[in-house]
């Protein structure tokens, strides 16, 4: 598996990545966290991915009805992708973030690395089956709709718990 994120790194071809150091202070559900970045309180929406969600929210009505399920079942997948986040960044709070401005809710939009890793949590998240990819905006296509398959396929991470609603969710 890290022999293929390494070989899609390298056709993923971006502008390199400043990796701005920071620390983790809060991860509030699979796609969003709170850092610490040279004194400042940053809320990070991390882009390219979509977790379910784990709060009461409009969107979270929106997709349980899409999906034809109660909110309950939806909250459980957020709450492990919630759980996916914390535990991946267990070993150390300390992160390189690159920004790419500010999304909707004035939230900033980056992609998080755990200090010194090439491959971005963006895309473990999605490889490990935990999160679906953000379509409405531009993202690497290549990498992340073969990481996106890999995972399916292989029913990795909530595609073995909840295989109809990950359909759903992702789109598929």
């Amino acid at each position: 598996m890290k022999k293929l994120l390494s070989i899609l790194i390298l056709l993923f071809s971006v502008t390199a990545f400043a990796g701005t150091p920071a620390r983790i202070t809060k991860i509030s559900d699979g796609d969003t966290f709170h850092i610490l970045q040279d004194g400042k309180d940053i809320t990070l929406r991390l882009i390219w991915i979509d977790t379910p969600e784990k709060f009461n929210s409009k969107k979270l009505e929106k997709d349980a009805y899409k999906c034809g399920v109660d909110k309950g079942r939806m909250i459980k997948l957020g709450n492990l992708a919630t759980s996916y986040a914390k535990k991946y960044f267990s070993g150390s709070k300390n992160v390189e973030v690159d920004f790419y401005g500010k999304g909707y809710y004035q939230r900033s939009l980056a992609v998080v690395y755990k200090r010194g890793s090439e491959i971005p949590y963006n895309f473990d998240i999605v490889a490990d089956g935990y999160a679906c990819i953000y379509k409405k905006e531009k993202y690497p296509k290549q990498v992340l709709d073969t990481l996106l398959e890999r995972a399916k396929l292989e029913r990795r991470g909530l595609w073995g718990v909840d295989y109809k609603v990950m359909k759903c969710l992702c789109g598929e």
